[in-house]
């Protein structure tokens, strides 16, 4: 019961509920463009999405079958890196084009997530582990939830393994913090 798991994509979810607390106490518009947090994006391409854009996966982003930022490509198979931040995490696609004119299309992507995360870091001036914690984990009671640090030892953390050759071998370590907001979230089944 206190085995905490990968939820995958269901970091997504989270990340949604996030996005409601700070717009429904007035930090961040839905349909205001990144530009109105910051101007300081890697890929001048992102200045005019949305977070409406970014949350309904209709931003024009692309996802890692189609990431050809080369060096953050190397980094998000290899799943090694350890991404001080969710900004700091955007250089594993900021090299790459739109992919549709924001809000013509529908791509489902991590790196919509990731970079929502990043302009919610902005307009709450928080991390987005600190928003994690102190928008959801804490005022849901659910202290389990937090990033799969890979860079640290993480409480009842779930030990993965694969079977080769019918021997059952842990599965190699691996690091989400390029993409905690959009896959990379553990907690408990409960």
């Amino acid at each position: 019961l206190g085995t905490r798991y990968r939820i995958g994509s269901t970091s997504k979810a989270v990340t949604a509920t996030v996005l409601a607390r700070l717009v429904d106490r007035g930090a961040m518009r839905l349909d205001a463009p990144a530009s109105t947090w910051t101007r300081d994006l890697p890929n001048p391409q992102w200045a005019a999405l949305t977070p409406r854009q970014l949350a309904a996966h209709t931003a024009g982003i692309v996802d890692y079958d189609q990431n050809r930022d080369f060096a953050g490509l190397f980094h998000s198979i290899r799943e090694r890196k350890q991404f001080a931040s969710v900004t700091e995490a955007l250089s594993v696609f900021d090299g790459n084009s739109l992919k549709y004119a924001p809000g013509t299309g529908f791509r489902y992507s991590s790196f919509d997530v990731v970079l929502l995360a990043a302009l919610m870091e902005q307009a709450a001036g928080a991390t987005f582990l600190d928003l994690l914690e102190h928008e959801i984990a804490r005022p849901l009671g659910t202290a389990s939830l937090s990033a799969d640090h890979q860079d640290r030892a993480v409480p009842d953390r779930a030990t993965f393994y694969w079977r080769t050759d019918g021997v059952l071998k842990p599965w190699a370590r691996v690091n989400h913090s390029y993409k905690w907001a959009g896959g990379g979230l553990i907690a408990t089944s409960s």
